[in-house]
């Protein structure tokens, strides 16, 4: 079993050197201080799945390059290969934009009631036709 822990460390560590950023570039970068990245370089703490994340699109990598799996370690023994492979092409074949992902970082900024907030107003949108995508052209509309 892989050593999670190590194997984070050691990739930001990495990564960080190869995108050419200090310490404290890259603290700044993801809104944390210089002692707290230098903590999770050392293997003393580890950051959370939203801070993980946020490391892994300021160094261009991926979470799972940055955790240190492989495909084979991460994998579950018990599924089903062909249901994994089908899920593994849902999910290279539609990545988001990187407007959707700049939609996703900013949410993440928001403390729970300004979550809260987005997620109304999504709501509110979702239920506004005028909003809708339209995979169809308007019949019987004139220009």
């Amino acid at each position: 079993m892989p050593n999670i822990r190590e194997n984070i460390q050691k990739n930001i560590v990495r990564y960080r050197k190869e995108a050419k950023l200090t310490q404290a570039e890259l603290a700044k970068k993801i809104g944390i201080s210089s002692p707290t990245l230098s903590s999770w370089e050392q293997g003393k703490s580890i950051p959370d799945i939203d801070k993980l994340y946020e490391l892994s699109v300021a160094l261009k990598v991926d979470l799972v390059t940055i955790s240190g799996f492989t495909i084979s370690e991460s994998t579950p023994k018990s599924r089903n290969p062909q249901s994994e492979a089908e899920e593994t092409d849902a999910e290279i074949s539609n990545p988001l934009a990187s407007d959707e992902q700049q939609l996703v970082t900013d949410y993440r900024e928001f403390n729970a009631e300004g979550k809260e907030k987005v997620r109304d107003y999504v709501a509110d949108l979702k239920h506004n036709p005028k909003y809708k995508k339209r995979d169809e052209p308007a019949l019987g509309r004139q220009a």
